[in-house]
């Protein structure tokens, strides 16, 4: 090899983040169903990113109360963020306990955007190293963001299970 030139730095790509809080969730609700889907055969509990107990990947997806429950923040990205046209692709259940977490990980290519929604008050933080952000898991709280943002959490160090509805939107072809 003759005359190589390497460049490696990061590219700055636009992003969206909304960080705010839903109105009138029944957190109890979801949380029951959660703690039954991570019981069924489906589940995807210790095999992805989250290393702890989760529901299938489409559990949430056609949940009347789940709908219900994003249309305020759909309606939000509509009106402010002017969106080519998107579909929800999946929304499953979590429920890490002491020991478990999620490992850092991005959607890449795979979803236009990704949010969470947070069940239960927790000391856990939702880590986003890319942005130098760290979110704070409150109840009723819901996060959207950029899909390609890598994400992920440290392992829970309290007795109390973290509870959330994660979820993935993409393009319509």
């Amino acid at each position: 090899m003759r005359e190589t030139k390497v460049e490696k730095d990061k590219v700055k790509v636009p992003y969206f983040f909304i960080e705010s809080y839903l109105d009138n969730m029944d957190c109890d609700y979801f949380k029951k169903k959660i703690d039954e889907g991570v019981k069924e055969s489906s589940n995807k509990s210790f095999i992805t990113n989250v290393k702890g107990r989760m529901t299938a990947w489409e559990y949430f997806k056609k949940d009347l109360k789940f709908l219900e429950t994003i249309f305020p923040v759909l309606d939000y990205i509509d009106v402010n963020l002017n969106p080519p046209k998107y579909y929800l692709k999946d929304a499953w259940g979590v429920r890490e306990g002491w020991g478990e977490y999620t490992s850092f990980h991005n959607h890449g290519n795979t979803a236009y955007f990704s949010g969470l929604i947070y069940l239960n008050d927790h000391d856990s933080k939702l880590e986003f190293p890319e942005l130098d952000k760290n979110v704070i898991v409150k109840k009723d709280k819901v996060l959207i963001f950029s899909s390609f943002l890598m994400h992920g959490t440290k392992r829970n160090v309290i007795k109390e299970p973290k509870y959330a509805i994660a979820f993935n939107f993409d393009y319509i072809n």
